[in-house]
């Protein structure tokens, strides 16, 4: 995916590739579960809305953005801030549902972030001219 996008330089139309990839991913998931004889129905209609939700934001907005920054920045680099993901997921987990991190958890949290703010950092170091100035 990454790849992909990335080898499509400025012709990359980032709406069209990202509909494109989820519609291609929906229609794996879904021709999968079909083959395998498990039944595609939520336990209700809240079930649903939740699904729905999962599908356009993470989905939609997430891959979009990903999509959009490889305009700016290598696969590698968006590979590694992908890393980021179940942080975020963890943060959510714990501020909107009230679930615990555990010590460990947390641990590995902090340490994703930072290996990520170093990939990063280390990176726009390596972009920035010779001669340019720190202000």
């Amino acid at each position: 995916y990454l790849l992909s996008a990335r080898s499509l330089g400025e012709e990359l139309d980032v709406p069209a590739f990202s509909a494109i990839a989820t519609t291609t991913g929906a229609s794996v998931l879904l021709g999968t579960a079909a083959i395998s004889g498990i039944p595609i129905r939520p336990a209700s209609g809240e079930a649903f809305l939740y699904l729905l939700l999962a599908a356009l934001i993470p989905q939609l907005v997430g891959h979009t953005a990903i999509t959009w920054a490889l305009h700016r920045t290598s696969p590698a680099l968006s590979g590694i801030a992908i890393l980021g993901e179940p942080v975020g997921a963890a943060i959510i987990g714990w501020l909107w549902l009230g679930q615990n991190i555990p010590f460990g958890v947390g641990a590995g949290c902090a340490l994703t972030i930072a290996a990520v703010a170093l990939a990063v950092l280390k990176r726009a170091d390596e972009e920035r001219p010779a001669n340019a100035t720190v202000q």
